[in-house]
């Protein structure tokens, strides 16, 4: 039975986990765009996984020799289950399976007490320090409205602020990578990672290095990662029951704001002409027809900013 190594790197944008066999061959293989995991780490309700954790350790040691099959599958549709929701628990997944392998090899008995995830009892709490520091880390170094120095230079300031040794602040621990030819046309950075902590580490490495800056969306108000056109405004979450993005949803509002701001240019447009042509027909008085534009310009550009309603705005018009 031969041993099998997990390796994860990013490359053409993307986050890539792969574990293979010992000759090199791919075994299997995820991508998620990079730095969708960070971001989505940010917002995770961390202590709703406390009992999930408690329930796979529980299951495991319910694991015998007589019925080790049907539990072991159970436990691996868990792992398979968090690593959909976060790729991070991609590592977790593979780490279950290569216990299996190992225990099969060095005595073919399997039980709870030898393949029990000695991780699961503390991860929680891990998890969650984690992820407050990072929502800590990123309005200082990361995000890209809030200040035009560099990441690094960003990263001297947010220790200096908090504190070196501030409990609140994200610390960097030892990290090492093999730079190799990842496929037939890439070489990169490769991480073989002990924890999932040593991905975020590596993640969180490569946001700085790379320059990668966040922003909060206009939508649903939660940060996400600007990879592509800096004047973006909102994200590609999901964010009701019809399936719509942020972006959809922006896209949306702008087209409809912008709709609306051309009907109220028609409405005035149309008033003004009328009322520009009573002064040839002596209806009105030039500075009669003057302070009234004027005045008119005014809930116009009211109506545009939202403060009166394109009815009240009509409303108006036709009364003045």
């Amino acid at each position: 039975m031969q041993d099998y190594i997990f390796k994860t790197y990013i490359a053409d944008g993307k986050e890539h986990y792969v574990t293979t066999d010992s000759q090199g061959r791919i075994v299997e293989t995820r991508t998620v765009p990079f730095p969708e995991s960070l971001v989505s780490l940010l917002y995770k309700r961390i202590p709703e996984w406390r009992d999930w954790f408690r329930g796979i350790s529980a299951m495991i040691d319910l694991i015998t020799p007589s019925d080790a099959h049907e539990t072991m599958k159970e436990v691996s549709e868990q792992y398979d289950y968090l690593a959909k929701g976060l790729a991070y628990f991609e590592l977790s997944k593979f780490q279950w399976r290569k216990r299996i392998r190992q225990t099969r090899r060095a005595t073919g008995i399997i039980t709870g007490a030898v393949l029990q995830d000695e991780s699961l009892p503390t991860l929680c709490d891990q998890l969650l320090s984690v992820q407050q520091k990072l929502q800590n880390l990123i309005p200082h170094v990361l995000d890209m409205d809030s200040s035009k120095d560099s990441s690094l230079e960003r990263m001297v300031s947010y220790y200096r602020t908090l504190g070196a040794e501030s409990p609140d602040v994200y610390r960097f621990s030892s990290c090492t990578t093999n730079f190799e030819l990842v496929d037939e046309n890439t070489f990169a950075e490769v991480l073989y990672p002990e924890t999932i902590f040593d991905i975020i580490d590596f993640h969180v490495r490569e946001c700085v290095r790379r320059e990668i800056r966040f922003r909060v969306c206009k939508n649903c108000g939660r940060y996400f990662a600007v990879t592509g056109h800096a004047g973006v405004e909102y994200c590609d979450r999901v964010i009701n029951q019809k399936g719509q993005t942020c972006k959809e949803i922006g896209a949306f509002r702008v087209w409809e704001k912008s709709r609306s701001g051309d009907a109220v240019f028609r409405l005035y447009r149309r008033e003004y002409k009328r009322r520009f042509a009573w002064i040839k027909a002596e209806r009105i008085e030039p500075d009669a027809f003057y302070a009234w534009s004027e005045k008119a310009r005014e809930k116009k550009a009211e109506c545009e900013a939202g403060k009166i309603s394109f009815e009240d705005f009509s409303e108006w018009l036709g009364n003045s």
